[in-house]
């Protein structure tokens, strides 16, 4: 990229994966020094591009390339340098990384890092299981983590105060923008389900959370209205796993879900 040119693309936040040397694995000829993850730490980043790859069920995955704006390997040193994409000839990014979530905050990025973060010190507790004085080794090992958390942690503060001034793109909220230019919201998401097949809206309908006898519209239904009180056997509400539940206005607003923010 040419130098002091301007970057144009989105900026988003993601969790970037620090590597780091966590052992040795016997090579061809000797050890040879094996990296993984050893913390992850919100970042802003630039959205190079996305993929999007459907199951054979009708829902789908987005992978996102971008490139982190600093490099892990600048991380040893005092001073970061502020990273741009870099692409070969043939026009294909050589410094980006893939993701599969994007964030518009750096807090939902974060909190997205804290639980990696803590999937991580399971496995490695979990790594622990077979070796003898278990207490003590364990003990060492949250130790550790927690050096590495507070150290990396103290970096993520650090970038995010350095880039304060470069603003993210919020995605746009597509049920706000519904509830302002139509009269009738509920009426439209009723329209829109009504537009489906049977089987799409059974497949949405499937996908609604928080299913049950209270916001049920089954003008059929033969329960006795003390029956749809309360929690079922499984302790979720009554009609959460019912087969005959339905409300198409929540069906149309799970379209617009899936389709905007999957």
């Amino acid at each position: 990229m040419e130098k002091n040119k301007k970057v144009n693309y989105p900026l988003k936040y993601a969790v970037m994966q620090i590597e780091g040397q966590t052992g040795w694995s016997i090579g061809l000829h000797q050890l040879e020094r094996e990296y993984n993850t050893i913390v992850n730490i919100a970042c802003k980043c630039y959205v190079i591009s996305e993929k999007k790859q459907y199951s054979n069920d009708g829902s789908f995955n987005i992978e996102y390339e971008v490139v982190f704006l600093y490099e892990e390997s600048e991380f040893r040193d005092e001073e970061f340098k502020l990273a741009t994409p870099r692409f070969n000839i043939y026009s294909q990014c050589i410094n980006s990384t893939l993701v599969n979530q994007l964030f518009d905050t750096f807090e939902e990025a974060q909190s997205l890092a804290k639980e990696y973060n803590n999937e991580l010190l399971k496995r490695k507790i979990g790594h622990l299981a077979y070796k003898k004085d278990l207490e003590n080794n364990i003990k060492s090992l949250k130790l550790e983590h927690q050096e590495t958390l507070d150290r990396y942690n103290q970096i993520e503060q650090h970038l995010e105060q350095k880039t304060m001034n470069m603003s993210v793109q919020k995605t746009p909220n597509i049920e706000e923008l519904i509830e302002k230019v139509t009269k009738n919201s509920s009426e439209f998401y009723t329209k829109l389900a009504s537009a489906l097949s049977v089987e799409e809206q059974q497949f949405l309908q499937n996908l609604v959370e928080n299913r049950n006898c209270s916001n049920c519209l089954n003008d059929h239904c033969k329960l006795e209205s003390f029956e749809k009180i309360g929690l079922d056997e499984l302790k979720n509400p009554q009609g959460s796993d019912c087969l005959g539940w339905s409300n198409p206005e929540l069906v149309g607003r799970q379209l617009i879900l899936k389709k905007f923010y999957n």
